[in-house]
């Protein structure tokens, strides 16, 4: 009577920061539960495995050892294994950078009319490839003065057009609008 040979394959695991990019890890360890049986696999045999796992937003998920099959030169001989398998994990985390936003700052002499300003741009940090940055400036200033060159819905899509903004941390600086006497 012939045993199998126990074995364990353990999926690697890896993490990363949100690039916009899917994290995926072919990584694995083949182990026995017996001392004994070292190398884990018999000699002269290889195992061929692939993994079940891939994460593109900010998350974490398992990544499962998906098929596994191990052979003797071309001769697949996995039925004399008995395998267990382990999950490893995947990780996209929030980068650690903040994105900033400025907005210009715009100023005339008074003439009756409204100053607005749609300039901006990001000063510190980057967007991953392939992604756009929209958003609505909201100020205007007509009278004599100075109000923050401010914004809202800022917003951030893929080139598939998903809204990833959940995976920036962002932050805004202003501009000013100023109105001037003369």
């Amino acid at each position: 009577e012939v045993i199998a040979r126990p074995i364990i394959i353990t999926a690697g695991s890896a993490e990363k920061q949100y690039d916009g990019t899917p994290l995926t890890c072919a990584d694995y360890s083949i182990t026995s539960p017996l001392e004994s049986l070292t190398p884990a696999v018999a000699e002269g045999e290889r195992a061929k495995v692939s993994m079940r796992g891939s994460i593109t937003e900010i998350g974490k998920i398992p990544n499962v050892v998906d098929k596994v099959q191990i052979f003797s030169d071309s001769r697949d001989v996995t039925a004399n294994y008995n395998i267990v398998t382990e999950s490893g994990l995947l990780v996209v985390q929030i980068p650690d950078g903040m994105l900033y936003i400025k907005t210009h700052a715009a100023e005339k002499v008074y003439d009756g009319t409204p100053l607005t300003c749609g300039e901006y741009w990001i000063s510190e940090g980057s967007l991953a490839e392939n992604h756009t940055l929209s958003l609505k400036m909201t100020s205007s200033i007509t009278d004599i003065g100075e109000i923050p060159n401010s914004m809202s819905d800022v917003r951030i899509v893929n080139a598939a057009g998903k809204d990833v903004t959940k995976n920036y941390r962002i932050a805004v600086r202003f501009g000013t609008l100023s109105i001037l006497s003369d």
